[in-house]
């Protein structure tokens, strides 16, 4: 049957050997709406020549008909929604960095740790009917607008942050342990101690002050609240005009780790935690570690929860396991007793060595000392401390030196100059300097150089200091040591090759430059680097010093925690998409950055215009605005903001502030820092 002209529609045939018959048939008198009833009747002959079986005689399709010169047109073709977190991250009202400080999070959601239950993207998720438990775009969680942080730890079921003033924040479904009534924003838990830096281990919150000391207190809120036979809360002095007279009982119950050098106290500098155990460095480059756990579960022994025979399961006391060696102590090896938990112990074996950066994996710890020295102890089942699998050398109880010097010649002095490390993995960068030039140089300049914590940034600009090579260790059974394979162990240090010797020309210097990496950050089974760019602004004035540093990460992607929206692992460093900012970004109307998203401003449309891009009849579905030219994601230096500070509500001026990536478990999350 032929059909009208001025209908247009599109008929796909299954098989050129069948015969179709269309009658028509008007739902309405105005032939707004037609249906089109086919019946495919197949002959046998024509049916035996297509290879085809005859399931339905009669189907009835409805045609897509686009609109006609009589103005006839039916409902258009439904279209499947994009993902939730996919529509939050591109949309611009959604996405107000830089000139709005806050946190950006994806990856693993099924404790509400990357965006709380009432989240933009968590009500979409639960209007589109998706999976709740991941996230795999970058998506802002509200309640930290307008906030800069000291810290962020984020693990799989407890989110922990530090403001600017020293307060910890918490929230997850390991803080409230309540499944149908979780908790809709962060809440505090320690407050007045000015926290510069929090990590989370076994059940256990660790909270490093100013003043050199760590506050310890448990992670779910009814054990921080419940009292404990035989324990009272730390009375703390009242605000007036006499604190020190009249004290009053702490909300929660925490205990506070002090390390002793010598009959004498060493303020703590840095915190790293693994699994189940500490690491801490004093000011004076001593090396202290403990347990990690609730002490009131530890001291009561209790019977593993499942044996398979007496050699394969250890007997687990309390939250603890066994000990791999990753305290650093003779006393407590892979064959001895785990060491008291919270009780600092310094590791003796290093006391002559000025430690000046730690980093702690799942069971093993890594330190690098002032002259490019890294010892590692703990676990090596992976080879994650450089020594081939061996019953002798699956755990190390002692402190052994990297073997770095095998991968240099005898004319070279290979010395690290930083380290990291998470899971079952160790990476570390090593400068190769000739035997002669390091010998001929001045007193101490090399260990004035490897004493930075990040001297990276340090090497960037100066000549006389070699190219930083970077290697990793341990388990690639994920991508995670970024040599494009996936290798289940490596012993052998394997060189990352898209992080090595990198250049790039500087405006401001007028040539080309060495771009090392600033820092690492590393998770259970995926990773982030940050690289040191230098500024490109203009020589002089305060915009000299802005720099936007790139990102790559790599590894582990099954929860979306790499940020490419998919979920495949990746074995090499890779580049991720660029946050929306403000130049790229045009409103008609001023909209305050104090005022709440919800899911709701997702069906507007504002007028909006995105890099010459006029997207505002089809917002968030348009082609145009997929097809945008898409930049990589750089973090910001030394950027100057302006915003109304969410806290004290006070509106701040020239604050110059810096983006933080950190890899958490199975998370990631960019959050805004004070310079």
């Amino acid at each position: 049957m032929m059909l009208s002209k001025s209908t247009r529609t599109v008929v796909r045939a299954v098989t050129t050997k069948t015969r179709f018959y269309a009658t028509q048939s008007t739902k309405s008198t105005n032939g707004s709406n037609r249906v089109y009833t086919i019946t495919a009747v197949a002959t046998a002959t024509a049916m035996a020549l297509a290879g085809v079986s005859l399931y339905n005689t009669e189907q009835t399709v409805q045609l897509e008909e686009k609109k006609t010169n009589s103005g006839e047109h039916v409902k258009p073709k439904k279209v499947k929604p994009a993902p939730a977190w996919e529509q939050i991250a591109n949309d611009p009202s959604q996405t107000l960095a830089p000139t709005c400080p806050g946190v950006y999070a994806w990856g693993f959601n099924g404790d509400n740790v990357v965006s709380l239950p009432h989240d933009p993207v968590v009500e979409l998720q639960k209007a589109q009917c998706e999976d709740l438990t991941t996230v795999r775009k970058p998506v802002r969680i509200p309640y930290f607008d307008n906030m800069l942080l000291t810290d962020l730890a984020l693990s799989k079921s407890v989110g922990l942050a530090v403001t600017e003033s020293g307060d910890v924040l918490e929230w997850g479904r390991g803080y409230t342990n309540e499944t149908e009534n979780p908790i809709t924003s962060p809440e505090y838990v320690l407050k007045g101690k000015r926290i510069q830096q929090v990590r989370y281990s076994n059940g256990q919150v660790y909270a490093l002050g100013k003043n050199g000391v760590i506050y310890t207190f448990a992670a779910d809120k009814k054990s921080q609240t419940t009292d404990v036979p035989g324990m009272a809360k730390p009375q703390e002095p009242r605000f007036g005009y006499f604190p020190w007279l009249f004290k009053k009982s702490a909300p929660i119950y925490y205990e506070i780790l002090k390390a002793q050098n010598a009959n004498k106290q060493d303020p703590l500098t840095q915190i790293q935690a693994g699994k189940e155990h500490l690491l801490a460095l004093g000011k004076s480059g001593a090396v202290y570690s403990t347990a990690t756990g609730n002490v009131s579960q530890a001291d009561t022994p209790r019977a593993p929860e499942k044996i398979i025979t007496q050699q394969s399961q250890p007997t687990t006391y309390g939250n603890l396991h066994k000990s791999y060696g990753q305290f650093g102590l003779a006393n407590y090896s892979q064959f001895d007793d785990l060491p008291p938990v919270n009780v600092l112990h310094r590791i003796t074996t290093l006391r002559d060595r000025k430690i000046v950066q730690i980093a702690a994996g799942d069971y093993h710890s890594i330190v690098r000392d002032n002259e490019g020295i890294a010892w590692g102890f703990g676990s090596n089942l992976f080879g994650q401390l450089g020594f081939p699998y061996s019953y002798e050398r699956e755990c190390l109880a002692l402190p052994t030196q990297l073997p770095v010097d095998k991968l240099f010649g005898r004319l070279s002095v290979p010395l690290v100059s930083f380290i990291a490390a998470g899971g079952n993995n160790t990476y570390f960068a090593v400068r190769e300097y000739p035997v002669r030039e390091y010998l001929g140089a001045p007193a101490n300049f090399h260990t004035d150089i490897l004493s930075h914590e990040n001297s990276g940034e340090v090497n960037a600009v100066n000549d006389n200091i070699p190219a930083d090579t970077i290697y990793a260790l341990g388990n690639g059974l994920y991508g995670q040591l970024a040599i494009n394979n996936f290798i289940h162990v490596s012993s052998s240090p394997r060189k990352i090759k898209a992080l090595t010797g990198l250049t790039e020309y500087s405006d401001s210097l007028s040539r080309l430059v060495k771009v090392p990496v600033s820092y690492f950050s590393v998770g259970a089974t995926h990773a982030a680097v940050v690289l040191a760019n230098q500024p490109q602004g203009p020589k002089e004035g305060p915009e000299s010093q802005v720099a936007n540093r790139d990102v790559l990460v790599w590894g582990h992607n099954e929860f979306g925690q790499i940020g490419t929206g998919k979920k495949n692992n990746i074995p090499l460093p890779t580049r991720l998409d660029a946050f929306i900012k403000p130049d790229d970004v045009v409103t008609t109307t001023e909209v305050a950055t104090t005022t709440p998203v919800t899911a709701a401003s997702l069906t507007a449309k504002p007028s909006v215009v995105i890099k010459g891009v006029d997207v505002s009849d089809t917002f968030a579905t348009d082609m145009d605005f997929a097809m945008m030219p898409k930049l990589s994601l750089q973090l910001i230096k030394n950027q100057t903001l302006c915003f109304i500070d969410k806290i004290s509500g006070k509106k701040r001026k020239d604050v110059k502030v810096e983006q933080v990536i950190i890899a958490g478990e199975y998370t990631t999350a960019v959050y805004y820092k004070k310079v």
